[in-house]
């Protein structure tokens, strides 16, 4: 049921005006907000740290609900791209920072790009491939089984392998990726209790350790980026900035505690400039809303 509902739905999108499609999903993310307070009150939780606001501030309720909002556009998104040409998805984006994807990979280890649940990434995985490069992609797994393979497909048609998170030897054939010279882009901006700790936002939380590490063994730059869509709706803005250029001889413990850090810097200055079209609908920092207070801590 589930997959031939995404089928018809993504049929459906193909045909229907772009931005009308884009008013609607905005209207019923915004509404679904309003109605779920036990999901949408985690994204203005977490908000109110970026936005330095306390968690009941009007403010930090609007972007919210526009966090949501931008959410059911990013599915509308992801639901049009298989009837969407390769050619046009570059051709509505534009990408800052193109030259550190050039000199990553004329270094000859590959490059690692870390983003976060933050502006449209299946459509950037899509803008990075359409620049020549190589992506695996770090994914989780659909279910039904035929949904994922559908979803799988729609990847390959834009040249990402897909690499499923729990699949048995995920991080080897990552690994060979990198070998390889090509890209792998992860998302990194997921609690992981068994990570390394970080100051994200003033609040001391936990990014997962393996892209760090990875890139130590590797010796393979890192890239933050992403990509935000416009307030015209159809137009989108990206950037690259490089946050390592590799390291020759690591000290694993401390490089990788130091590598996490500055990919969580670097994904707090998009997040400031972009702060309706990060999706972080959980907790991010440990002991939940009683720790709001009003203000984050300094």
């Amino acid at each position: 049921m589930l997959y031939w509902a995404v089928r018809v739905a993504s049929a459906l999108l193909s045909i229907s005006p772009v931005r009308l499609s884009y008013a609607l999903a905005g209207a019923i993310g915004e509404a679904y907000c309003r109605v779920r307070p036990s999901h949408s009150r985690w994204a203005a939780f977490n908000l109110a740290r970026v936005l330095n606001e306390p968690e009941e501030s009007p403010y930090v309720r609007s972007v919210a609900r526009q966090s949501f909002g931008n959410y059911a556009r990013v599915l509308v998104d992801f639901l049009r791209l298989p009837y969407v040409a390769h050619a046009d998805i570059n051709a509505h984006a534009s990408v800052t920072g193109l030259e550190y994807l050039a000199w990553a990979t004329a270094q000859g280890r590959g490059f690692i790009v870390a983003t976060g649940h933050m502006g449209s990434w299946d459509r950037a995985g899509a803008v990075l491939t359409g620049y020549g490069y190589k992506a695996t992609v770090l994914v989780d797994t659909f279910s039904p089984p035929q949904l994922d393979r559908w979803v799988t497909r729609m990847r390959r048609k834009f040249k990402m392998n897909a690499v499923a998170v729990e699949r048995p030897g995920a991080l080897r054939e990552m690994y060979r990726g990198l070998q390889r010279g090509e890209a792998l882009v992860v998302l990194v901006d997921t609690p992981d209790p068994r990570g390394i700790p970080v100051t994200f936002f003033g609040e001391r939380t936990t990014f997962p350790a393996g892209v760090a590490q990875l890139a130590l063994r590797a010796g393979c730059p890192v890239i933050a980026a992403g990509l935000f869509r416009r307030p015209d709706m159809v137009t989108y803005d990206g950037f690259c900035e490089l946050v390592t250029a590799g390291t020759a001889d690591p000290d694993p413990p401390a490089d990788a505690a130091a590598l996490t850090q500055r990919i969580a810097t670097a994904l707090e200055r998009a997040i400031v400039a972009h702060p309706a079209q990060w999706y972080m609908f959980r907790p991010l920092w440990p002991g939940g809303r009683s720790e709001v207070g009003g203000r984050r801590s300094e």
